[in-house]
């Protein structure tokens, strides 16, 4: 189980520190905010956990954020946030300097996103629907067939059928769209998904260029670290795998909209 220190109450150097004292943990080995316990441990009874210090997420969510080359005092969206993992980490990421909204079709996901942000000290807002259009960094965290985590859950692939992947892929296309009508001129937006299909990502991808002539492809190895990049071979877009530092399989391509 990986956890994403939150720096907004604590550093990973402490966290780590206590920890490894009492338990087999180490550093993640890409994400500079993770703590990696390597033994079972029921990670919600710690007193740390209650106070907010750390979060319970995937390495390779924890470095979603990174995607946006996020600056002091931008403004960012986070349109599929769910119960709000990812705005966590741009509010600890950011230390709460940038401008955070969020939206999300389901008010009890953005109720508990709220929850946790009070519990962890994170700062967003809930976006009001015409309050505000022209963001510097729009997130979309696309609902999808959730087969990047198929680690945890080895029943998904038999779940999955042509239906419900043409179900995900024509509401990705949709939501893309719309999200995408919140980004300023010149500013970015990330397509993200937990899947290692081609259907819902290079394809996707393809699909999103062909129709927009606004959107111009930025390499994910041209905005994240050196390190992250030569750690995880990337070039075009952000891919992580079981097969690479255990982590789920995740998607990500990154557009400029001018």
């Amino acid at each position: 189980m990986s956890i994403r220190i939150n720096t907004l109450k604590a550093t990973k150097d402490l966290m780590l520190d206590k920890f490894s004292g009492k338990y087999n943990a180490s550093p993640t080995k890409v994400s500079p905010f993770g703590i990696t316990f390597n033994q079972h441990i029921n990670v919600r009874q710690l007193n740390e956990f209650k106070k907010g210090y750390f979060e319970i997420q995937d390495e390779a969510s924890q470095l979603i954020p990174l995607l946006l080359d996020i600056k002091p005092g931008e403004k960012i969206l986070d349109f599929c946030a769910g119960t709000g993992g990812k705005a966590l980490g741009i509010s600890s990421l950011t230390f709460n300097t940038a401008d955070i909204y969020i939206h999300d079709i389901n008010e009890n996901r953005i109720q508990k996103a709220i929850n946790r942000s009070k519990k962890t000290g994170a700062k967003f807002k809930k976006l009001k629907e015409g309050q505000y259009r022209f963001f510097d960094k729009v997130l979309v965290d696309a609902p999808c067939s959730g087969i990047g985590s198929m680690r945890r859950d080895a029943d998904l692939p038999m779940r999955l059928d042509n239906n419900k992947l043409e179900k995900y892929t024509d509401l990705q296309k949709s939501i893309f769209n719309k999200a995408l009508s919140y980004v300023k001129p010149g500013g970015l937006i990330a397509y993200v998904t937990c899947s290692f299909l081609e259907q819902e990502n290079e394809k996707q991808v393809s699909n999103f260029l062909d129709n927009n002539h606004r959107l111009e492809l930025v390499k994910a190895v041209d905005i994240l670290d050196k390190d992250i990049s030569d750690k995880l071979s990337l070039l075009d877009f952000f891919r992580t795998s079981p097969a690479c530092y255990g982590m789920d399989a995740l998607f990500g391509a990154v557009f400029r909209v001018s």
